[in-house]
């Protein structure tokens, strides 16, 4: 998630990709243009393309905000209070809020650790203990890890397969690369630590556009082979979770078969009408 926009040549300088993480509604959050022909092209992105066939328990998230809304309100009423329509409508709101809120700390966290990994100097200090919490986990993590930062914020994209998507960073640790996403995602009953098995398809499709480029269209400058996925969890209570997949192959073919699945439902849906 890049804090700013970004734009680059690539695929020999053919193609200029563009990502804006600005854009709102429906204007286009990536633009691609050929170099030679001019010719404009705006690809869906890797999470939209996840979000359009993998749908998450959104409904069962939602109504487990919404129990813990009311049993806090009932917590806090007196013993002859009932609980009112208003309550419960106030309740309803629960999941918005909670996704409205996560959403823009989020954009904070990835802020400051773009920053941080660009060593430019951190100055802005939100009010927001949970951000604070969230990037003095990230940096406790990068003292303790010293992975070697080969790229930050990198916008990609797939010529074969037409989607774009920006990657957080690809980082050596060990002796080992990783293409690596930072998460602010809340712990939730089915995901304790904040990762989702959806992260790494994610990752795998911007590891399969990386390695397109490299291979055939001399791009992402000299590429090195990239040996696993890795997510960082950072949480606004304080808590690092990782997680790591060293299938690379195998998960950018995962999202390729997202993308097969996407392209045999809108073919299906037409057929149908």
């Amino acid at each position: 998630m890049a804090s700013k926009k970004i734009s680059r040549l690539g695929y020999g300088k053919k193609l200029r990709i563009e990502h804006n993480p600005d854009a709102k509604g429906r204007q286009p959050r990536y633009t691609v243009m050929d170099v030679y022909t001019e010719e404009i092209t705006h690809p869906q992105g890797v999470t939209t393309i996840l979000s359009e066939v993998l749908a998450k328990d959104l409904v069962g998230w939602a109504l487990d905000m919404f129990e813990d809304a009311i049993l806090q309100k009932l917590n806090s009423l007196l013993d002859d209070e009932p609980l009112t329509t208003e309550d419960v409508a106030e309740a309803k709101q629960a999941s918005n809020r909670k996704r409205n809120d996560g959403a823009a700390s989020g954009s904070k966290v990835h802020a400051l650790i773009e920053a941080y990994l660009k060593g430019e100097e951190v100055t802005e200090i939100f009010d927001d203990e949970g951000v604070t919490n969230a990037f003095a986990a990230f940096v406790k993590w990068y003292g303790d890890t010293k992975p070697k930062v080969l790229g930050v914020e990198q916008v990609v994209y797939s010529q074969m397969y037409k989607y774009a998507g920006c990657c957080d960073a690809l980082l050596e640790i060990d002796g080992k690369v990783y293409l690596t996403d930072w998460k602010t995602t809340s712990a939730s009953k089915k995901a304790p630590k904040g990762i989702y098995p959806e992260m790494f398809i994610q990752l795998g499709g911007y590891a399969g556009a990386m390695i397109e480029e490299a291979m055939w269209g001399k791009g992402i400058g000299k590429l090195p082979k990239i040996d696993g996925l890795m997510v960082v969890s950072v949480k606004k209570d304080g808590k690092l979770d990782v997680a790591v997949r060293e299938d690379v192959d195998w998960c950018a073919q995962i999202f390729r078969d997202v993308i097969s699945i996407k392209e045999f439902i809108k073919e299906t849906e037409e057929g149908i009408k």
